[in-house]
């Protein structure tokens, strides 16, 4: 990521095309503040599977929203994998119960 924006601040590319927005920053704010940064810069930016325009107040909304639920997704899916992993260690450990603190 930093020679991609590297090259965007010497105005070596004027694009920038990604699979999907969610790719583009771990978390929403890094996202938000790609996209920003992008766009002071003159630079386009299209996500591959997703039909927004970043350029206009409704995309950058959309670009909002699609960055909460992939933070809220990938937040999920970390939270799936510690509990299996943990369920995993108790019964190793021959125990039916597992013990979480709240």
């Amino acid at each position: 990521m930093t020679i991609l924006l590297e090259d965007a601040r010497k105005r070596k590319i004027d694009g920038i095309l990604v699979w999907k927005l969610d790719r583009l920053g771990r978390n929403l704010r890094s996202l938000l503040d790609y996209l920003e940064e992008f766009r002071e810069l003159g630079v386009l930016f299209r996500s591959l599977t997703e039909n927004l325009d970043f350029s206009t107040p409704s995309g950058r909304v959309m670009a909002t929203l699609v960055g909460v639920f992939a933070e809220y997704e990938r937040d999920l899916l970390r939270e799936r994998v510690r509990v299996d992993f943990r369920m995993h260690e108790t019964k190793e450990n021959g125990s039916d119960t597992v013990q979480f603190s709240i």
